[in-house]
């Protein structure tokens, strides 16, 4: 018996033919925006209060019971320098500038350290991402 290769179909459309999708817009042409309390703005290392039960209203309801409502992300000098750049008016090609001039070698390779970051920060909604405005 010979095998037949037909395209497998559903509601019309060939899913053995790769998916178009429409191109992300470029990381480093985003905007990043804290979104997230904070301590410590006016020291070296900020701390990022992340609520352990949400924003929805039991969860609130159940923070305003407990002595630490939050985790604490303890950032260091690079993550604070960064941080306190989220503040929705410059790019990540921007950041990334500003960290490079202000830390050199130390933070080398910048563009994959940035990226490692803001995927973490993303993960836990401490920033909100902005398209630049024409």
């Amino acid at each position: 018996m010979q095998k037949v290769n037909s395209p497998i179909t559903k509601n019309g459309t060939n899913l053995r033919e790769p998916v178009k999708t429409s191109p992300a817009p470029d990381f480093f042409e985003l905007i990043p925006k804290r979104s997230r309390e904070w301590l410590n703005p006016e020291s070296e290392n900020a701390v990022i209060l992340v609520p352990k039960f949400g924003s929805h209203p039991p969860g609130r309801w159940f923070m305003s019971m407990m002595k630490k409502p939050n985790y604490h992300i303890n950032l260091d000098d690079v993550g604070s320098f960064v941080w306190r750049l989220c503040d929705g008016h410059r790019t990540v090609a921007e950041i990334e500038g500003l960290l490079s001039e202000r830390f050199g070698q130390k933070v080398e390779p910048t563009r994959d350290r940035l990226e490692t970051f803001f995927k973490q920060l993303s993960q836990t909604k401490a920033i909100v991402w902005q398209k630049v405005h024409s």
